[in-house]
């Protein structure tokens, strides 16, 4: 996405939606971090302001995984579960397992439903520097592709280009026909799943060993 889409559809959120997506800030695009501090600025939000705003939230989530930590008791890696898994290693992780970064603990429930359902014997770990925040997901290297292909599935990220937009604009109700964004207020009509979670660890993980969407097209 360019800037100008991002400045667009952050005109049409209200101001309480800017400053939570503030707070996660370093997991944006710099297209998008650029676009969503000019628009809290323009809305007389200061520096001060987003960061305090910011620190709240973040201790926020911080005691909403420690009361998910109480309830779920960690591994001895930190991971949490909700039930006994099948096809979770229980002990080490083996040296020769491929290692896919990185997810939230709230993903983490997510992960492991995806390897369950396909029969991939897998590890949930804490990620090292992170915290109880993010955590690292381990399987056999011989089914580190089955592994990547349920998880790209999970989240969207299909080579194929998002269908284009027929109808009257949902924002401003401008007649469109095939659009990418509404020609007459800017906002974003089609995206790709990989446009939707650029930001994503997991996301820029694909893209920096070639299982991006254009290292996968014929």
């Amino acid at each position: 996405m360019q800037q100008s889409e991002f400045e667009a559809n952050y005109r049409k959120m209200v101001t309480e939606q800017l400053m939570e997506l503030a707070a996660q800030l370093d997991d944006l695009v710099p297209e998008a971090k650029t676009a969503l501090l000019a628009e809290l600025k323009n809305r007389g939000k200061s520096q001060s302001d987003i960061e305090a705003h910011s620190t709240a939230i973040r201790s926020e989530l911080s005691g909403e995984q420690h009361e998910e930590l109480a309830a779920h008791p960690p591994s001895e890696d930190g991971a949490t579960h909700e039930k006994e898994s099948l096809f979770m290693l229980k002990g080490p992780t083996p040296p020769d397992w491929m290692q896919i970064p990185s997810f939230s603990i709230n993903e983490s429930t997510y992960l492991a439903q995806n390897m369950e359902q396909q029969h991939i014997p897998f590890k949930i770990t804490q990620a090292p520097g992170f915290g109880t925040c993010r955590c690292l997901l381990f399987v056999p290297k011989d089914r580190f592709s089955d592994a990547i292909n349920t998880l790209k599935e999970h989240y969207g990220l299909i080579d194929e280009e998002a269908e284009l937009f027929t109808g009257d604009c949902p924002a401003c109700g401008t007649k469109l026909d095939a659009a990418t964004a509404c020609s007459d207020c800017g906002l974003v009509l089609c995206q790709s799943g990989w446009e939707a979670i650029s930001g994503h660890p997991f996301v820029k993980f694909l893209k920096e060993n070639g299982l991006g969407p254009q290292q996968n097209k014929e």
